[in-house]
């Protein structure tokens, strides 16, 4: 190669790291930006109404950043402003708050047996809702035309604001990088299913799954009974059982995504078998099903949950007993995730909540006199919701991943 050759070879990449260089800086100046909007939104659902001084303490971004973020949502009609906070001796800053239904998120919660889809607003409210049954010998290609059907009269709703996204909840594990629902226990209808990316080529929408219960965790951070609280864990108890945490107002999700499920912990090695495969897992001791289970093996008979809860409330000594078994069997857990986590208060909800006058204070006792770090006590708390968490986290949902931007992955260097 003669020296002309060379010097040009050596121009060409010069200009290619440049224009690289430029195209990188680029893609992460919109990400940051992308991520300071979604911090501020999520702070001002949170916290608000607040003003830009306010705003900028809570967020730690310049003035200049807030203002210049505050201008641009103002002028897309997300944000407003609405009354004036108390004046330091100038002028009475003005307050800004969210309007609810300038973005809408359009949710699909996936249960064992129904299909809902709804429109929720920034605010958490239900705007409107549709459901469809999901018989257990549904197959895949009958769950996702069901989807459709759903999702296409859902979405010829007229709305005020826009459809900015789509959020999908459902029992794990999942694969929430690919977007499929791997096998979750006792779901054959949704085992191996891709989902996210044909719903996002059919509307357009940008579409997220997650795990239903650390849906129902967002939840309660936006709306709920944590919205002050920057550490806690959200337990869901229904036919399984599994947990969704926060730490530092941000949802742990483990290396694989899939952080959360201590339904599956070893509790009793002489135990049944679970249906995950191992023995004595928790989830066979402290769920609705289990409780049911119970009953039926003692009576011979069959009952529901709410028909279970119905007679215990009435003083059916055998159904308190069952539900007392259950409150012991749960308190394990709670105490394990209490010394791991260590959270500000844990939160119960779904079906446990029907028992909630039942079950809590033995809870709260049994919890605090057996972990470790017994200084200050840990309040074990019903949701806020009486069942819509796992639908109504779906809005928030797609803030955490718009605010997965603000800071990349650091990488492990691997040895050969």
């Amino acid at each position: 190669m003669d020296r002309n050759t060379k010097d040009g070879v050596g121009s060409l990449q010069q200009k290619l790291r440049h224009h690289l260089t430029k195209s990188t800086q680029r893609v992460s100046n919109v990400g940051i930006k992308q991520s300071n909007k979604s911090l501020l939104l999520k702070t001002l659902l949170v916290q608000g109404p607040l003003s830009r001084a306010q705003l900028s303490l809570l967020t730690q971004l310049s003035k200049m950043t807030i203002t210049n973020l505050v201008k641009e949502y103002m002028d897309e009609g997300i944000l407003f402003e609405w009354g004036t906070a108390p004046s330091n001796g100038g002028p009475k800053p003005a307050l800004l708050d969210v309007m609810a239904e300038s973005l809408i998120t359009t949710s699909l919660y996936i249960a064992r047996d129904h299909l809902l889809v709804s429109l929720i607003d920034l605010r958490g409210n239900i705007l409107a809702h549709s459901t469809a049954s999901l018989p257990e010998d549904d197959s895949g290609a009958n769950v996702m035309q069901k989807i459709y059907v759903l999702m296409d009269n859902m979405l010829a709703h007229k709305t005020k604001g826009r459809v900015w996204g789509m959020g999908i909840s459902v029992a794990g594990p999942l694969d929430s990088e690919r977007g499929v629902i791997l096998n979750p226990p006792n779901f054959p209808q949704v085992r191996n299913l891709s989902i996210v990316k044909p719903l996002e080529e059919r509307y357009g929408l940008p579409t997220y799954i997650e795990n239903d219960i650390r849906v129902s965790s967002l939840a309660e951070m936006y709306y709920g009974n944590a919205k002050n609280v920057s550490n806690f864990v959200y337990v869901g108890v229904t036919s399984g059982v599994g947990c969704g945490i926060i730490i530092d107002r941000e949802l742990f999700t483990g290396f694989d995504g899939n952080a959360g499920e201590f339904a599956h912990a070893t509790i009793d090695p002489s135990g049944p078998q679970c249906s995950c495969g191992n023995i004595g897992c928790l989830e066979q001791y402290s769920t609705t099903s289990s409780a049911i289970r119970q009953y039926r093996q003692e009576t011979g008979k069959d009952i529901s949950w709410l028909e279970l809860v119905s007679l215990a409330k009435d003083g059916d000594q055998l159904c308190l007993r069952i539900i007392k078994n259950l409150q012991k069997y749960l308190g394990y857990g709670l105490v394990a995730l209490a010394n791991i986590f260590d959270p500000e208060c844990i939160i119960v909800g779904d079906e446990i909540i029907y028992v909630a006058d039942l079950v809590l204070d033995g809870l709260n006792e049994y919890v605090n006199s057996h972990k470790i770090f017994r200084a200050r006590p840990i309040n074990i708390i019903k949701s806020y919701f009486p069942g819509s968490a796992p639908f109504i986290g779906t809005s928030p949902l797609i803030i955490e991943h718009l605010l997965q931007h603000k800071r990349p992955r650091m990488r492990i260097l691997q040895e050969n």
